[in-house]
């Protein structure tokens, strides 16, 4: 349902009062970064081509779509049906916590009167509109409606930080698995695939999807 924001401000305060806001918003852009870390060490190990060279092509590819299209495009001609099937399926899982990463670390925070300690998140790409209103010098007088999605009290802020640590569970042991399958002997590798599903599995168990 549609919220309507009354006497909003923009800027560090923003956050003022908002419990867990601060120790979420850190863990959050930490995690995400560790995330793609992850990802881009595994685009190494497909490549066959050393980290830094991977994270750099990782980190010049823009968005969660495109990232994914790229690592997809050499997983499909390295990767077996079953394990280009967990890559998919670590990607789907964690793409929406890596989209709320980049509007973390680069969205704009408000706070309003008529929503106490609470703060409302508003994407980068509407920076435009909210710049408009403060070189105004009246951005509160300017209405404002946004989604309940965008409103983050302390249970939202506490179910990204559960998010964040399913995320990178899930790509932890994503990357393990392709590890340990460079290790060992390729007669261990079906074996490696049943142990692999079962530590995906028991993450989700611990972290059910928020």
């Amino acid at each position: 349902m549609p919220i309507k924001l009354f006497n909003w401000s923009q800027g560090h305060t923003a956050l003022a009062g908002v419990p867990g806001a601060h120790d979420a918003i850190a863990i959050t852009i930490s995690t995400g970064s560790a995330i793609e870390v992850d990802f881009a060490t595994l685009l190494a190990l497909l490549m066959q081509t050393e980290i830094d060279a991977a994270l750099t092509v990782w980190a010049n590819v823009r968005g969660a779509d495109s990232q994914e299209k790229a690592i997809l495009s050499v997983a499909k001609q390295k990767l077996g049906a079953e394990e280009l099937a967990l890559l998919q399926g670590v990607l789907k899982e964690t793409k929406s916590f890596r989209g709320m990463r980049d509007n973390f670390a680069h969205g704009i925070w408000l706070r309003a009167e008529n929503l106490p300690g609470q703060a409302v998140l508003r994407k980068v790409s509407e920076g435009a509109r909210f710049q408009s209103a403060i070189l105004s010098g009246r951005p509160g007088l300017i209405e404002i409606t946004v989604e309940e999605k965008d409103v983050f009290g302390e249970p939202e802020f506490q179910r990204v930080v559960i998010s964040a640590t399913r995320a990178k569970s899930l790509t932890a042991q994503l990357l393990w698995h392709f590890l340990q399958k460079r290790l060992r002997p390729e007669d261990e590798h079906p074996k490696l695939l049943v142990e692999t599903q079962g530590r995906l599995e028991q993450v989700r168990a611990n972290f059910p999807a928020v």
